[in-house]
């Protein structure tokens, strides 16, 4: 495949980035602006992504190559076969959802600011993240370490790709789950299926870094 690097790799999505350093550049960008900017909630991301539709994706029923950067080699209902292009392509490449987003299909997995639950019940009404205080007290007061879980790459094309709708853990240790986190919108290494709206997959260790993990801000306003 050919490479990016030298070409146009400053109109691509940032990749490689964890979860604590996605935190730490919108705590940054919060100083140097004096405006709030953060990770999306999971129900704001959605929102954003649906852009007032409720189809599988915001620009329909089915999702293709020309519409997306995915597994395209992967079939989603009736469409053919199209290029799988391996790597991540420029914001702007393909058209924007109703509110003007960009990629919110495929190219990189999007960081939330939740904590993974298995299902709604109970969840936030207003779209705020939804958090377990005591467990993000704990996990704040751990040091950050390279992470030594298994290559996600095969994990979320293998484990979950059969899954419908969402990844529940598979530890019940509360220790351990303070740990996952969601993400939301698909890759460019992964099947269509998995690029849809509604779904979501979490991920034991907020530290790991991959190619395929990218994140998107929200601006809330002026700083207090």
């Amino acid at each position: 495949k050919e490479s990016y690097l030298s070409i146009d790799r400053w109109q691509r999505p940032v990749e490689r980035v964890s979860w604590y350093e996605a935190v730490e550049f919108c705590e940054r960008l919060s100083k140097l602006t004096r405006k709030n900017y953060r990770l999306p909630s999971e129900a704001e991301w959605e929102y954003a992504c649906r852009a007032g539709t409720n189809t599988p994706f915001h620009f329909g029923e089915t999702i293709t190559g020309d519409l997306a950067n995915y597994r395209a080699s992967e079939t989603y209902a009736n469409e053919p076969e199209r290029q799988y292009r391996e790597q991540t392509t420029p914001v702007g490449q393909f058209p924007p959802n109703a509110f003007g987003l960009y990629d919110m299909h495929g190219n990189v997995w999007e960081w939330c600011a939740d904590d993974w639950h298995n299902n709604y019940e109970n969840a936030p009404t207003d779209g705020t993240a939804w958090l377990d205080r005591k467990k993000k007290e704990n996990m704040n007061d751990k040091p950050l370490q390279e992470s030594k879980s298994s290559n996600f790459f095969t994990r979320i094309t293998g484990a979950l790709s059969n899954i419908p709708n969402q990844h529940e853990s598979d530890s019940n240790n509360n220790d351990e789950k303070e740990l996952y986190t969601v993400l939301r919108g698909g890759s460019w290494y992964n099947n269509p299926d998995l690029c849809r709206s509604a779904y979501r997959v979490s991920t034991d260790r907020r530290d790991i870094h991959d190619d395929i993990f990218g994140f998107r801000i929200v601006c809330s306003g002026g700083s207090e």
